[in-house]
């Protein structure tokens, strides 16, 4: 049984510290989304915008640095992994329009609802392209 989970987690190990990685991610995204939205009154899509790029920044440098372990062409690969989550920000943006402005769930909840859904888009994007292990970045 210990033999099989050790193989499990070296199969996908990548993965799994991505998620964990991605939940600090999300927990400081939800944490700025929250303060701006309650405390400074902000627009919920610009403070979207803010908590998202806070999240995709911590994101970033510990999948750089302790989960991919790359270090050349950091500037390239933080763009690249910029764009990734702008992508991902832009499919998030349009959710929490669906879900809160149409549907017209709480902030919160479609906040929670749109988390879940990115990141798995994010992993595959950045993954082959942010971190991949090619001279041509």
């Amino acid at each position: 049984m210990v033999e099989m989970i050790q193989i499990i987690f070296y199969q996908y190990k990548n993965f799994i510290f991505y998620i964990i990685i991605g939940v600090s991610g999300i927990v400081l995204d939800f944490i700025i989304f929250y303060i701006l939205t309650t405390k400074f009154l902000l627009f919920y899509q610009y403070a979207n915008f803010i908590s998202v790029s806070a999240g995709i920044s911590n994101n970033f440098l510990w999948n750089a640095l302790v989960n991919f372990k790359v270090k050349d062409k950091i500037i390239k690969r933080f763009l690249s992994f910029y764009i990734v989550g702008l992508i991902g920000l832009g499919i998030s943006a349009l959710f929490l329009y669906l879900l809160i402005d149409i549907i017209r769930q709480p902030v919160f909840l479609a906040k929670a609802s749109v988390i879940i859904i990115v990141p798995i888009i994010q992993y595959i994007l950045n993954k082959t392209i942010s971190f991949r292990k090619t001279e041509n970045i």
